[in-house]
């Protein structure tokens, strides 16, 4: 059975068989969470602090540049999904630079000592 799409562009199947580490990143019981989570995603909120330090743009303010034939260069984030602990989380990264320019990853994270650690990237595409 194929699973709907979580948030971003990969299946809940491929991120819930993903081997880090070897060991399975998240387990059989994340499985309901993480589709919960898709089918049920929140808008979430970046603190104002974090915020202004960024240069933030929206996928459809760089398209309209695309028309208007100027260059492109942003880095877009999905939305996360968490275990059910809420002690490891998967998130994409995808950088595009217009045309053949640009790529993802894929990035595990793991709470540890309560802080979020990177524990392994994958690239998922390359343009």
């Amino acid at each position: 059975m194929i699973l709907p799409p979580s948030p971003g562009n990969r299946y809940i199947n491929e991120i819930l068989n993903t081997d880090v580490n070897n060991k399975m990143f998240f387990s059989k019981k994340d499985s309901l969470n993480i589709m919960a989570q898709s089918l049920n995603s929140q808008k979430i909120e970046i603190d104002k602090i974090i915020l202004d330090k960024l240069n933030s743009t929206t996928f459809e303010k760089e398209m309209i540049k695309l028309k208007n034939g100027k260059q492109y260069n942003f880095y877009e984030m999905k939305v996360p999904v968490f275990s059910l602990d809420n002690q490891k989380a998967y998130v994409e990264l995808d950088y595009r630079c217009g045309g053949l320019c640009g790529g993802g990853k894929a990035i595990f994270l793991e709470k540890i000592k309560g802080k979020w650690k990177i524990v392994e990237k994958r690239t998922t595409w390359i343009s």
